[in-house]
């Protein structure tokens, strides 16, 4: 990563500069985009965005806005100190918890996982729920992101019905893309996991192939029937 760090009063004096700027660099499409919320930092999506906060962070690549920091992502504000640590630190940044869209019984098994992560496996530490990811146009949302005991980040899929197997395996890898991507990091080193009521023999040998954990969990007692070692 090329870093550079620039004065914003030297180089953006005053007001009508500023907005020239956030004009220039497309802040309103990559807001609408990405579902950042930026419009308490620079201003509004309806009147514009017009003025720059005290501190702020832009990542490009290849010209492209990538990231932009202050902004609100779920639930949360992420600081562009937090984004800076983290990447400093070779850790991911995105775990900030949103509001899912889900129906009840898919709330049901996410809320017994976040409660009792052992159903899955011991030694896992709560991140987030519904975590935002995103690359280009592409916006994803992951279930649940724990961090194992070996300081792995472990990406879980929750399905209700054993017939959205496929969707669920499609979506773990391009949720595991997407959040390899955003937070710099190998996809080698994230672990995937799906959760569901019922994972046909089928999909338990395409999971142990590709490497994704597997958990059987029930709305009433939960179990564990098996799960791909990675």
């Amino acid at each position: 990563m090329n870093c550079t760090t620039e004065n914003a009063d030297e180089q953006f004096p005053d007001s009508a500069t500023q907005a020239a700027f956030l004009e220039q660099i497309d802040l309103r499409g990559f807001a609408m985009r990405r579902k950042a919320g930026l419009s308490q930092t620079f201003g509004s999506r309806r009147a514009g965005f017009w003025w720059l906060p005290p501190q702020f962070v832009l990542v490009f690549e290849r010209d492209e806005l990538v990231q932009v920091f202050p902004c609100r992502i779920g639930q949360e504000d992420v600081t562009p100190l937090h984004y800076l640590e983290h990447i400093a630190a070779g850790k991911p940044w995105t775990y900030r918890s949103g509001k899912g869209m889900e129906g009840r019984k898919h709330k049901l098994l996410v809320d017994r996982l976040k409660a009792d992560s052992a159903i899955i496996e011991r030694g896992l530490t709560l991140q987030g729920s519904d975590v935002q990811v995103s690359q280009g146009i592409e916006v994803g949302f992951i279930d649940l992101v724990f961090e194992d005991s070996n300081g792995r980040p472990l990406l879980v899929e929750v399905k209700v019905d054993g017939d959205e197997m496929d969707k669920a395996v499609g979506q773990i890898l391009r949720h595991r893309y997407l959040y390899a991507v955003q937070n710099r990091i190998p996809k080698s080193e994230i672990r995937l996991g799906i959760c569901c009521q019922y994972v046909p023999p089928s999909f338990r040998d395409i999971c142990n192939d590709l490497g994704i954990t597997w958990v059987e969990v029930a709305l009433g007692e939960s179990h564990s029937l098996g799960a791909a070692t990675i």
